[in-house]
């Protein structure tokens, strides 16, 4: 994962890897924590990745949602989200604005977000977009509202997003641990990449959502 500054720390970018687990965590044993029913074990994709910016306003509504709402492209709600090129509206934004909100609420601020994500890989079409895109959102929000937090810590944030980001923030081979809180249930590195001669070939057929 890398990450990308500017001097106001108001504006991060972050590009975190997918990752495919070997060993999975079958499902969560607490739906509030997103704690997992057992540890699992994955490999990072660094080649499969989500790049996310994000910009924290403290006063006032971002100049690109005045744009949008002007030409009838953006619902009036507290953040503006750009996901692969389009505006999400209210009810696609959700769950990332419940993200935003966890970490509003760690730095005590009410700012609001202007955030921009591209894949750089086919959404829902089984690649874990959620794995590196809430990895990728909680480390530049994070760090765009100055906090400074180690990893341990934001892996334990970016599972209330999505629980397999929390093993997108290191590379490598990783393991989630099931823990028993919030605190413990957390990611660390198992082995480097160069560990294993193992690779992850992705041959796009199909560009379309899976169908579930």
């Amino acid at each position: 994962m890398s990450e990308k500054a500017n001097q106001q720390l108001r504006k991060i970018t972050v590009r975190a890897g997918s990752n495919i687990a070997f060993i999975k965590y079958w499902g969560v044993d607490d739906a509030t924590l997103n704690l997992p029913q057992t540890n699992s074990i994955s490999m990072t994709l660094a080649d499969a990745h989500t790049t996310t910016t994000v910009e924290w306003f403290p006063e006032g509504v971002p100049p690109q949602e005045e744009a949008g709402l002007r030409q009838g492209q953006q619902t009036k709600f507290r953040d503006v989200i750009e996901l692969d090129g389009k505006l999400l509206d209210e009810t696609k934004a959700a769950r990332l604005v419940r993200h935003l909100d966890r970490l509003r609420a760690l730095a005590g601020v009410a700012y609001r977000a202007r955030v921009v994500s591209r894949n750089n890989f086919p959404m829902a079409s089984g690649i874990a977009s959620s794995a590196s895109g809430f990895a990728a959102l909680t480390v530049a929000g994070v760090t765009a509202l100055g906090l400074d937090l180690d990893a341990t810590r934001l892996s334990a944030i970016a599972r209330l997003g999505s629980g397999s980001a929390s093993r997108s923030l290191f590379g490598g081979f990783v393991e989630w641990e099931r823990g028993t809180d919030d605190a413990t249930s957390v990611a660390h590195q198992r082995h480097p990449a160069t560990h294993w001669a193992l690779s992850d070939v992705v041959a796009v057929v199909n560009s379309g959502e899976k169908a579930v």
